[in-house]
């Protein structure tokens, strides 16, 4: 970051903050090091990162290698020297080289990258640099080491003149390679220098909030900059595939480390172990029978629901094969008679007195080598039509006496000449054990053998087939499409991802153009982009579109007849907001804040119609003075707002003057986070919960991206007390608060607290239920007297102010003033604490880190002065 970036102001941005960022990597390239430590700007936060980048001057290249110790020896190896050597050739020109172009004046660094290119040339052919002074001594030193030849040869004459001639082209043809290492050289430098331009790009977005049209042209240079980086995408590629061609073998171990480490490997073996759990459900359908595999099932009902044994048995042979199959044929061993069915329909019944059952369709040997069509026409009822056929033989026992049924059942398949061929051979033994009314009780398999095993259960026709055929077909297709999937994320995860060079110089430049690719291929711009849209429209869409509707609302605010508690408020037009008109209840006017979702309309009774994609709705809190803070009725007893459970942080009681301001009327909720947070760190889920489980560092981030902030205490309880002086806004006793005022810890909460196994004694509970065992949606309880929901129960909400006496002074915006901050304040009771810890007057000291589920956020936001529209 370049010292006019760090100014933060966007003004003095030109090609010579590039050089900048080039006198940056210049720098680390010869001392090994940055010119500024990381690690103490990383715990100076960027506050001290900014004024050090301001204020101090970095050591220069030279002496920077010498604060380096142990380190600087192999900074000076991996360049191909010693130490000394190394440090007397970076003292002296190079020094002045790196530093000029470091200036903190921009006018003072080199004007473009070739005139710096132009003086390391300068520097590699022995003439004299522009960054140096010109004194008299230095230009001397310069002229003799230059042209030494020319002085020896004065010196020596003739006898040196062959040894002057050879010396001079060889230092020629020298010369001439290092000028074309040094032309490659600065074309990486610059090459690379997009590296150190996209790091402060990104720095530098963090910057581009609030999305507002004061932002816009900030944004705009942004995009530009941005662009022109991605332009020289196809440059750095190539260049990239050059140093590739260096790159040591590409071992198995290299390999195996790619795939482990690849990004995209856990969600590859998720997919896998998806798959195979698949393939386990498609296995066993096929093992009952649904996939017409040969496999026979066993049921206790018949086709006309009678609960009689019955064996089915299913076989992918096809009429398209009647050169090989010409009929089936089946044979049964059972106590009685037996009905046979094909593909459905009844195809013989029979008593059976000897215990012997054969069966075969009618014979087709004579239709062998017939085409389909021919088949079909000669083919009647009985015979096997064309794909799977279905056989099922129901088994009539003769009684239901004690004893056993033998159950034989064999499927062949018939070929053209009329030999069978054995496809199933199945027996079992089935024992009646008793009467009772379902087979499933009395008849018992007992026995089995064959080769494929038996499957019980449901079976055709009502019995379940047409669902496992369902499923199987449906897991096929879904097997398909994971495939797919799986093949897509293979191809990736097995993408060369190591490349390792001999030397660690061709290493740090290939590893800084991979970063460099992958971040200009990721879409970094898109937030930018979408945000510099909005901000350049923001203007047209809350206040020009809405110009009859904002001179209303100016106008209403400012009457004392129309809105007495503005007292004549005279406000300007709020930029991203749109007015939604006063509150039917409180009378103060509210609006809707565009950024953060969808504007709110009202029903017939003027109540606002929220859901999860509605944005936040700021209500207008007009100024005044209340009292912060409480004391106990003991030497209080004639003061308003005596609170006998007052805790001694939460006095001594003070007289606040409060000015205007907007505030939230719900706790911000889990779906305005995600939409500018990008992610939903709650622990109880739902769109119109409030957010909660973020910190206050994570609050001061987000909301400055929309241009709002934390309320201070004395804001907060000032709206949360909305005129009252009782110790609730309900009213001084805890039983005002049970006619869902507020969702506090009470029946509910306890029942929630005995499932997960903790001890409800440990927690202070109400005895009433508000049917909320932890957050609820926003705005399902009453409103206080400003119109504001959740105030004193659902989350406690942060608060601006660091955590201090109230005894300490305010600034003009109430926020305290403490000299030596270690906490944050969180305001309010939540579903987490009873009645008492729940009072307006109630305050928690946090760390700034801190998280829980019980505390989240009402966003505020200060009044844009009358004059700025």
């Amino acid at each position: 970051m370049s010292p006019e970036q760090a100014e933060m102001t966007a003004l003095d941005i030109d090609t010579r903050t590039d050089i900048y960022s080039l006198g940056v990597i210049l720098y680390e390239l010869l001392a090994g090091a940055l010119p500024f430590a990381p690690e103490e700007l990383r715990r100076g936060g960027f506050a001290e990162l900014r004024r050090r980048i301001l204020e101090e001057e970095p050591p220069r290249p030279s002496t920077r290698l010498s604060a380096l110790g142990e380190r600087s020896t192999l900074v000076a190896r991996s360049r191909g020297a010693d130490l000394r050597t190394l440090h007397r050739q970076l003292r002296g020109d190079l020094d002045w080289i790196t530093m000029k172009a470091l200036e903190k004046d921009r006018t003072r660094r080199y004007a473009s990258a070739s005139e710096l290119a132009a003086d390391v040339e300068r520097y590699l052919h022995g003439d004299l640099v522009l960054a140096r002074p010109p004194s008299a001594i230095y230009r001397l030193r310069k002229l003799a080491r230059k042209h030494w030849q020319a002085a020896t040869a004065a010196a020596l004459v003739v006898a040196a003149l062959a040894v002057g001639l050879v010396a001079s082209l060889y230092f020629a043809r020298d010369a001439k390679r290092q000028a074309s290492i040094a032309q490659e050289l600065s074309r990486d430098v610059f090459r690379l220098s997009d590296v150190s331009r996209l790091d402060s790009l990104l720095s530098a977005a963090e910057g581009l909030w609030p999305a507002s049209s004061e932002n816009a042209p900030a944004m705009a240079r942004w995009l530009e900059q941005h662009d022109r980086l991605v332009e020289g995408r196809e440059e750095h590629l190539e260049r990239l595939s050059r140093l590739r061609a260096m790159a040591l073998p590409y071992g198995e171990e290299d390999a195996r480390r790619d795939r482990e480490g690849h990004p995209d490997a856990a969600r590859l073996a998720a997919l896998e172990q998806r798959r195979k759990g698949w393939s386990e459900e498609v296995a066993r359908l096929r093992d009952k029978g649904y996939s017409g595999a040969g496999v026979i099932i066993l049921a206790d009902r018949g086709l006309d629901g009678r609960k009689v044994p019955t064996a089915y048995f299913r076989r992918g042979l096809t009429a398209r094969e009647p050169g090989r199959f010409s009929g089936l044929r089946w044979r049964l061993l059972a106590a009685d008679g037996a009905v046979v069915y094909l593909n459905g329909r009844e195809v013989r019944r029979a008593n059976m007195p000897d215990g012997d059952f054969f069966h075969e369709t009618q014979a087709l040997s004579r239709l062998a080598g017939s085409d389909l069509e021919a088949y079909k026409e000669a083919a009647s009822p009985n015979l096997l039509q064309e794909g799977d056929n279905l056989v099922a033989v129901e088994v009539h026992p003769a009684d239901r006496t004690e004893g056993s049924l033998r159950f034989d059942l064999e499927l062949a398949g018939l070929q053209a000449s009329g030999e069978p061929i054995p496809l199933i051979e199945k027996a079992a033994e089935w024992q009646f054990q008793d009467g009772g009314e379902d087979l499933r009780d009395g008849w018992k398999l007992a026995r089995t053998k064959g080769s494929t095993g038996w499957a019980t259960g449901r079976a055709p026709f009502g019995c379940g087939f047409a669902e496992g055929q369902g499923r199987l077909a449906e897991l096929r297709g879904l097997l398909a499409r994971l495939d797919g999937e799986i093949a897509v994320l293979t191809a990736r995860v097995s993408v060369r991802r190591t490349w390792r060079f001999a030397d660690d110089e061709t290493q740090w430049w290939h590893d800084g153009l991979v970063r460099l690719v992958e971040r200009l291929d990721s879409d970094l711009a898109k937030g930018v982009r979408e945000r510099y849209e909005f901000a350049r429209q923001v203007r047209s869409r809350t206040i020009d579109g809405w110009r009859a509707l904002w001179d209303e609302a100016v106008a209403a605010i400012a009457d004392l007849k129309r809105c007495p508690p503005y007292q004549g408020l005279r406000i300007a037009p709020q930029e991203g907001l749109i007015p939604l008109g006063p509150d039917s209840d409180s009378g103060l006017w509210e609006f809707a804040h565009l950024q953060t979702g969808e504007v709110p309309e009202r029903d017939e009774g003027g109540r606002l119609l929220i859901s999860g994609k509605t944005g936040l709705v700021l209500v207008l809190v007009p100024g005044g003075r209340f009292r912060l803070g409480a004391e106990p009725a003991a030497g209080a007893a004639e003061m308003a707002g005596a609170d006998p459970q007052a805790k001694p942080n939460e006095r001594p009681a003070r007289e606040v003057e409060v000015p205007p301001f907007l505030i939230s009327k719900f706790e911000m909720t889990q779906g305005q986070w995600a939409r500018i947070a990008g992610e939903d760190p709650s622990s109880y889920h739902g769109q119109l919960r409030p957010a909660e489980n973020v910190s206050w560092e994570m609050c001061h981030t987000v909301l400055a991206r929309l241009g709002l902030i934390l309320p201070t205490e004395a804001q907060w309880e000032y709206a949360a007390r909305a005129g009252t002086t009782t110790p609730w806004w309900t009213g001084a006793d805890e039983p005002t608060l049970a006619e869902r005022a507020e969702n506090l810890a009470d029946a509910a909460f306890r029942q929630s607290v005995i499932k997960l196994g903790r001890k409800p004694e440990a927690y202070a509970v109400e005895t009433w239920d508000d049917g909320h065992k932890a957050t609820a949606p926003v705005g399902r309880f009453r409103a206080n007297p400003f119109g504001l929901h959740d105030v004193l129960g659902n989350v406690e909400e942060w608060c601006r102010d660091w955590f201090g006496n109230y005894g300490l002074p305010l600034g003009p915006d109430t926020e305290r003033q403490v000299p030596s901050p270690e906490f944050h304040v969180s305001r309010g009771g939540s579903y987490h604490r009873d009645a008492e810890g729940s009072r307006a007057s109630v305050r928690y000291d946090r760390p700034r880190d801190y998280r829980f589920n019980f505390i989240g956020l009402r966003p505020a936001r200060a009044l844009a002065p009358a004059s700025a529209n």
